[in-house]
């Protein structure tokens, strides 16, 4: 019956059909509970985390997150809390929850290296870095992160890296902007190369900000013109709104962006010096594994 009942699920999730894939997941997590069988419990656990999720509950997969890890870790079932916790931690980061974030983060850091799973040593990485881009130590966990991505040949995880990289060596202490002009060139590329143009314009974006950080105003506003168009063209208004925000503050007129944001974008000359989710991807992944393994038992 349970297994039936998986099946019916699978499909409703599929068919985008959230609301009834959510009441099956909660009659499986309740029969799963009566027998006290942990896998199904977090196979359901998963399911409704992903349902809450698509119905933009963020507070209830938050808290089924938090119940899944606590079975899998109870059940001793290290991959499964790997992944569901690299997920996790990626919501309550992306909710602003950095310090159960970065917790997290340190406890899939571990399990990572004690199962060699080399991607996700770097996804923690980063979610360490990313918690607290002030912290002292956030610049070289993610410049470790980043380097991890590049050899596992994920340049878009390796772009995203980089981003954050620029940013927490533009804010640290003791401000660094020659580094991080030079990460952020780096960054670029990456994602011109995976032809993301949502990535290329936070990436000019932040260029745009370590040009002015060296006193450049003139390419800090061309990088910032360039950030604004890409922007409009992946028609991201929230984008939008900060790359007119940091125009304006320079001086920039309205006027002056109307005419210019009409305008082609100038080739992009070159420089001497420069919240997915691979979690969500893993989250799919290991629900596919759970569901192999008990096909075999």
């Amino acid at each position: 019956l349970v297994d039936l009942m998986r099946t019916s699920l699978a499909a409703h999730l599929v068919r985008g059909e959230h609301e009834s894939a959510g009441r099956l997941a909660e009659e499986i997590l309740s029969l799963s509970r009566g027998t006290c069988d942990s896998s199904g419990e977090a196979l359901a656990l998963i399911s409704l985390l992903r349902v809450s999720l698509a119905l933009g509950n963020a507070d209830k997969a938050m808290e089924t997150g938090r119940e899944a890890v606590k079975v899998l870790r109870e059940s001793q079932d290290a991959h499964g809390q790997l992944s569901v916790s690299e997920f996790l931690a990626h919501l309550l980061l992306e909710q602003r929850l950095t310090s159960e974030a970065s917790s997290l983060a340190k406890e899939a850091l571990a399990l990572s290296r004690e199962l060699k799973r080399r991607f996700s040593e770097g996804n923690a990485l980063f979610l360490m870095g990313k918690c607290d881009l002030r912290a002292k130590d956030s610049a070289g966990f993610l410049s470790e992160a980043a380097t991890i991505f590049r050899e596992e040949g994920d340049q878009r995880a390796e772009a995203t890296a980089l981003h954050a990289l620029a940013n927490a060596c533009l804010v640290a202490s003791r401000p660094m902007a020659r580094e991080a002009l030079q990460v952020a060139e780096r960054g670029l590329s990456a994602f011109r190369e995976v032809r993301d143009t949502r990535g290329e314009a936070i990436m000019l974006h932040t260029l745009a900000n370590c040009h002015l950080a060296l006193q450049d105003k003139q390419q800090g506003i061309a990088h910032a013109y360039r950030a604004l168009k890409l922007f409009a063209d992946a028609t991201d208004t929230y984008g939008q709104g900060l790359a007119k925000k940091l125009l304006l503050g320079l001086g920039e007129t309205e006027a002056q962006l109307k005419e210019k944001l009409s305008k082609a974008v100038e080739p992009m000359p070159s420089f001497d010096g420069l919240e997915s989710k691979p979690a969500s991807l893993e989250l799919e992944r290991e629900e596919k594994r759970r569901q192999d393994e008990e096909a075999k038992t």
